[in-house]
């Protein structure tokens, strides 16, 4: 049951960053906006919402997010919602330690739940709510900050959270398949 223990850990790291006003469910706007950037056309993004709402309630809870990630192999891969076991370049590493800093306001060198509110609800417009899934997320040993070493490991797997902190993206030429 390991893969089903990732493909959930997968699909709450994604979640956190997509349900920007943090109520518990990703509308379609939330989810094109945050993939637009990515350069998903809205008609993949219509098709796999659609995949993926499957109470047709058309919103996306966290358990069908999960569930299509299980079901649809590719989307555990697609830029900006998926997982990357790519190494990051050097300018990739050098972005991502760049904005660890800006939000280390305090330059302690971890990240605290006010320092990352701070920066997700005024730089990039997430709810409390929200700032808070997405900071358990990172938050992997539950110590109540995030070191420099857990942001970097969420922002090198998981794409969706580099977008919530404005990092860039690369688009992929992958198709996506909901098959």
């Amino acid at each position: 049951m390991l893969e089903d223990a990732e493909i959930f850990a997968d699909a709450v790291a994604s979640f956190a960053a997509i349900d920007l006003n943090g109520d518990g469910a990703i509308s379609i706007d939330e989810f094109r906006d945050h993939l637009r950037t990515c350069e998903w056309s809205l008609e993949t993004i219509s098709a796999v919402f659609g995949a993926l709402d499957v109470n047709k309630d058309g919103v996306l809870g966290l358990e069908e997010l999960a569930e299509g990630f299980a079901r649809y192999a590719s989307l555990r891969r697609a830029p900006g919602l998926g997982w990357s076991n790519d190494e990051m370049t050097e300018a990739e590493d050098a972005a991502v330690a760049a904005v660890f800093a800006e939000i280390d306001a305090d330059e302690s060198g971890e990240v605290s739940m006010q320092e990352c509110s701070t920066h997700l609800q005024g730089k990039r417009g997430f709810s409390p709510e929200a700032v808070e899934f997405i900071f358990e997320a990172i938050d992997l040993n539950m110590d109540g900050s995030i070191s420099v070493e857990e942001f970097r490991d969420a922002c090198q797997r998981y794409t969706a959270l580099r977008l919530a902190f404005g990092l860039p993206v690369t688009p992929s030429s992958e198709t996506i398949l909901l098959e």
